[in-house]
């Protein structure tokens, strides 16, 4: 089945009595606690780090996926998603001990792994923010256009007040109203997301240096298009699997590329990226050991790294040099030390100045 071809929402709503709900699953934060089980928790608004005593006691609100309550149960997605992470939990532990078997996993698993991956992106508080700043415009430009409307018009002042006190007088019935319906909405459509990840090339590999992950696991950036910003599909995706192992997902220059899994180690260079990436993608905490990041200086690298992106992508088009071997990504350009090297560099390359 295409991506475009007619969707099919599954259900995903169901009775739970769990309170302790984590956006960031719990069995991925284990990998990133010390060897006495206590994580390290960064947050970037305050600038202050935590020690966490176990690695469940972060990543968590309490009710954070409910959406109703009744008689002492919630009606929520929490039961989805802990399905979700048990389906998905052996083969990430099979990626973590042995990278190569990602060039010979069956696509059944493969699409497991994709579907829990898709969730990801849209479980993080990240999502929530972004859907409440595109819904607040939404609704401040429709009351403007109402406010316009209604003057020209001539309609009466209390008709007019009735329209704007309306809480979506722009959206239809079917469109979500608060954060964890929009959640919950996107997650019915977890299959079709999963198809457009399985359709990008994935490579999985070690780091030479430690990693760490973020309340926003699957972090995106537009790093593989010129003139980006794009869809789900146009993202290039990190998701640190441990310290020391790192899946990319990367869209293919063309629609008809057949997807790649690649087992290739990373080099530092690449590393520095994925830290960038991660770091300006969270939301608020870090999990791990991880450099002395804030939230504006986090954002700021990584929108250098997505402009140096474009402008490096464009220059691909105009010759061969400003590339090793014509490879479409970004992270196979020339390193930082190059001579060819045109832009800023990542915050933690060793060589910057």
């Amino acid at each position: 089945m295409h991506p475009t071809e007619k969707r099919i929402d599954e259900p995903n709503v169901s009775p739970t009595r769990v309170v302790k709900q984590h956006h960031v699953p719990a069995f991925m934060l284990r990998r990133f606690a010390s060897s006495d089980e206590r994580i390290t928790c960064r947050n970037l608004r305050t600038d202050r780090v935590r020690r966490r005593p176990s690695p469940t006691a972060a990543g968590y609100e309490p009710s954070y996926f409910d959406l109703a309550k009744a008689r002492g149960f919630s009606l929520s997605l929490e039961s989805w998603l802990q399905e979700t992470e048990a389906r998905v939990g052996p083969f990430i532990g099979t990626f973590v001990a042995d990278p190569s078997s990602i060039e010979s996993m069956p696509q059944e698993r493969l699409h497991v792994v994709a579907r829990f991956l898709a969730s990801l992106r849209f479980r993080s508080p990240a999502f929530r923010e972004e859907y409440e700043r595109v819904r607040t415009f939404q609704r401040d430009w429709a009351r403007q256009m109402i406010d316009g409307y209604c003057d020209r018009a001539g309609v009466s002042k209390e008709t007019k007040e009735s329209w704007l006190s309306r809480e979506v007088p722009f959206f239809s019935d079917d469109v979500p109203v608060s954060a964890v319906e929009a959640v919950a909405a996107h997650l019915a459509e977890c299959d079709d997301y999963a198809r457009l990840l399985r359709s990008m090339h994935w490579r999985l590999g070690i780091s030479p240096k430690p990693l760490f992950l973020s309340d926003n696991p699957l972090a995106g950036a537009y790093l593989s298009k010129p003139f980006g910003p794009g869809g789900f599909g146009d993202l290039t995706y990190y998701l640190p699997l441990a310290p020391q192992v790192l899946l990319r997902l990367t869209p293919p220059k063309n629609l008809d590329d057949p997807p790649l899994r690649e087992r290739r180690d990373f080099s530092t260079y690449e590393a520095s990226v994925a830290s960038t990436v991660v770091a300006g993608d969270a939301h608020t905490y870090l999990y791990g050991e991880s450099p002395p990041w804030t939230r504006e200086s986090a954002k700021k690298e990584l929108g250098r790294l997505e402009t140096l992106a474009g402008h490096n992508q464009w220059a691909m088009g105009q010759g061969d040099r400003y590339s090793k071997d014509g490879l479409w990504p970004i992270f196979q350009l020339v390193s930082p030390d190059d001579p060819d090297w045109h832009g800023p560099v990542p915050k933690d390359w060793p060589g910057r100045k």
